[in-house]
Order: C-alpha cells, then structure tokens, then sequence
C-alpha cells in the first residue's frame, strides 16, 4: 500500500481528493489507455491510502480543491474548471504541501479547507447530519469509496467570482451546469470578510455555505423554485429603484427573510464557537450560544462589526423581541434559532428549518408544530405570536 500525507501550509488537509498519475514514460502505460488515475481521499489526519499501489510505486500526484463539502472551480472561467496543484514524480509517505507559495492556487484550498470547518463547527454533530451515513461527510455516503463521492459533488464553489457582476458573495440554489448549489465567492481584495482583514473577521463562508448546504438538502424541484422566486424578488426591487440587497433588520419579504435567516444563524454560531467560547462543544456550547445572544450584552456584540442584538430574555423566562414580523430577517433568525431554541433546544430548532423544505416563516411553522405527533405545537404557536410571524 502507497500512503501519502496532503497539507495545506503544513497543516492536514482531511477528506480532500488525491489521485495518483503513472509514469507516463513507462512502458505500456499512457498510450495504450492503461494507469488511468486512481484516486482517494485522506482521512481526519490528511493520510491518503492507495490499497492498490505497492509502497515502491512512483508517480505523480493531483490533490485535487475538491474535498466532501465543496468542489472549488476556477471563478476566471465560464465553464466547469476544477482547481488542482500537480505533485510530481513522489513515492510512498511524500508529503505533499499546498503552500502559500502556489500564489494563483493556495486560496482555493483556503476556501475548500473553511467551508468543511464551517459544517464541521456549525452542523455536523446535530441532525439531519449526525446520523452513521453522515458523521464527517456533509452530504452522506461515509460508507462510500472516494470514488464515488469525487464524482459526485454536492456543492460547487466559484472563486474567484470575476464573470458575474457585483461586489457580494452569493450562492445560487442550482447551477445550470452542475445541478447543484453554486457558491460565488469574491476574492479576498473585494471582499475582506473572507479571510479576515485588521479588524474584520472572517465571516463570509460561515453564511454562505449555510445556503449552500440548506439548498443541498431541497430536492432539485424545488431549488429551482426558489431560484425563480428569489431572482423575481430581485427583479422586483431593482425595478422600483430600490437596492435589491437585505439586512439582519431590514424588512425585506417572507422568502428573503427565511433564506437569510439560517446565514446570520451560521456566521454568528460560528464566531460564537471560534472567538468567545472555543473551550465548549456540543450541546453545552449550543446551550450557552442561546443564552449568550438573548442576554442583555451578547458577547458577539464585542467580536462581529455591525452586530444587531435581536432579543433579550426577561426575569420571568419570557423573551423580549427587538424585531418582529416574517419578512424582516433579524426577527425570523430570532423565532427559530434563539426562542423556539430555548424552548426546546437548538439541535431541534436548526433540524426543524433544514427539514421543513419551506421558503417562509409560515411553510416552517407548519412543519415543525407538526412533526413528531404534533409535539411542539404549543412551543410554535408561542414563538409566532410573540414574533408576529
């Protein structure tokens, strides 16, 4: 068996792909369609295993901006260019080390390596994704060879965006090409929000692959559904000379306000995990992220530039909304992420919106007072007349 180890600035890069390239100058191999590629996928360390490949085998090998949450395309071009940095002539244990010296490539591994953080932080230790087919697999098949998942990405990335015009990072609910959910991404000079910059945090990806991974999980149907309605939204307000852009407290529409609301969710969980409270995990550091944001003084208030306190938790257990109504965004996030949270948890709170396939405050309260035998009907019904949703 081959083994090698794939890094990025010597740190393990984990469920990323790497295929091994023959020496195309030996004989029998290239010309005649023998050595096709053999790929893998490094584990939780950043070892990749060739069980085909005896340890005395050289070659070149492809690590491929495509690990299990994202597939990273060259944003320069129009069609479906995956990004890949070539290693050549290595043998057994190589390391193999995507560094900042690969000026034009490093990047991409950058975004890649943060979007699995982001589902690895954010989403992958409460449902639909702690399940045994998930784990560390964002859109299933764990028990799947590296194969099949590298042939079949579930969430595309362009990066950097040059081709569509805007200064915003987006994410489109269902490529043309693809099927699949498109992230476009801006590069770091235009938007300093991806890597962080002086006082900035690095906030962009923490929402944008929320979207991506909330349209992942809507079937096809109905991503292009929301793709019409979210485009006619836009439409609608360019037309009436308005910005067409959305806020945490800006009154939008019920789509918008739905959509946008697992983004703030995520951004803010993921600072909240990353900068105030790194010692805690699982459903103590959910726990405490609830009661954090419905406090008198959120501590996110001190780390997130433009943060919009959203609620307060009264004496009497009560909470005290700051915004209100189904199309402001800020309120929706409140509703679902932070009350419903608190009165159940905020395990069953996120499940509730990745589940309810809605596109509005009311689509998801149909859903979730009436899963499990109706059993947070009271819970629901609370939670929408104290946020007017």
């Amino acid at each position: 068996m081959l083994r090698v180890k794939v890094e990025l600035d010597r740190s393990p890069l984990r469920y990323t792909f790497v295929s091994h390239r023959p020496d195309v100058n030996k004989p029998g191999i290239g010309a005649a369609g023998i050595g096709d590629p053999i790929v893998a996928m490094t584990d939780e360390h950043g070892w990749a295993a060739f069980a085909e490949l005896p340890a005395s085998t050289k070659g070149d090998f492809v690590v491929h901006a495509h690990n299990v949450a994202v597939r990273m395309l060259d944003g320069n071009n129009a069609g479906v260019s995956e990004v890949a940095l070539r290693f050549r002539n290595k043998g057994d244990r190589a390391r193999l080390n995507v560094s900042p010296k690969n000026e034009a490539q490093f990047p991409h591994y950058r975004v890649m390596d943060r979007c699995y953080e982001v589902y690895e932080t954010v989403f992958q230790d409460i449902p639909p994704f702690n399940g045994k087919s998930r784990g560390p697999f964002p859109h299933g098949g764990g028990d799947r060879p590296a194969q099949w998942h590298r042939v079949n990405a579930k969430v595309d990335c362009r990066f950097p965006e040059v081709l569509v015009p805007g200064k915003l990072p987006w994410v489109q609910p269902q490529s043309v090409t693809s099927g699949v959910p498109l992230m476009h991404i801006k590069g770091p000079t235009q938007d300093r929000r991806l890597f962080g910059s002086g006082r900035t945090p690095a906030t962009t990806l923490a929402h944008e692959y929320a979207h991506a991974i909330h349209f992942s999980l809507l079937p096809s149907m109905k991503r292009w559904e929301l793709a019409a309605k979210y485009a006619l939204w836009i439409g609608k307000e360019l037309a009436n000379g308005r910005s067409g852009t959305h806020r945490t407290d800006k009154k939008t529409s019920p789509l918008i306000a739905f959509i946008e609301s697992i983004g703030i969710f995520s951004q803010r969980y993921w600072m909240y995990a990353t900068e105030v409270r790194p010692d805690l995990t699982g459903s103590e550091l959910r726990a405490a992220f609830v009661i954090d944001e419905l406090s008198e003084q959120p501590s996110l208030a001190r780390v997130l530039p433009g943060y919009a306190p959203i609620a307060t938790l009264r004496k009497d257990g009560t909470i005290a909304p700051r915004l209100k109504g189904a199309s402001t965004e800020g309120a929706v996030y409140g509703a679902i992420f932070l009350d419903f949270a608190h009165r159940t948890n905020l395990a069953t709170a996120v499940n509730s919106y990745l589940r309810c396939q809605a596109f509005d405050a009311a689509g998801w309260k149909r859903h979730a007072g009436s899963v499990r035998k109706n059993r947070f009907n009271a819970e629901v019904e609370a939670v929408a007349r104290t946020w007017r949703i």
